[in-house]
């Protein structure tokens, strides 16, 4: 094992999730969600520092597409796959500001 450091400020962990039955977050369109702000992230050459992936299950499939954000360790669920831009600038200021979470 190897172990490297990196410049990513942020990480924002997207469930992508398809279940055979039941409410999932990939049948939400969340892997568009992923690609879309990453896509965003790139253009804007902030891809370095903020990362965006695709995860499996973060457990509340009912509330909407789920994600979890690092360092914060915060979970937000209700996201719309349309919310590209929603998250982005929470992502933006976030950086620019140097804070963990809204309650810092």
């Amino acid at each position: 094992m190897q172990k490297e450091k990196r410049d990513v400020k942020q990480h924002l962990f997207i469930c992508g999730n398809i279940k055979e039955q039941g409410e999932c977050c990939g049948a939400k369109n969340s892997p568009q969600l992923v690609a879309e702000l990453k896509k965003k992230l790139k253009e804007n050459k902030l891809y370095q520092e903020i990362k965006v992936s695709r995860s499996s299950c973060l457990g509340p499939c009912s509330q909407g597409i789920s994600a979890v954000h690092f360092p914060s360790n915060e979970l937000f669920t209700h996201i719309k796959a349309d919310d590209v831009d929603e998250l982005y600038e929470l992502l933006v200021n976030r950086m620019a500001l140097n804070v963990d979470s809204e309650d810092s």
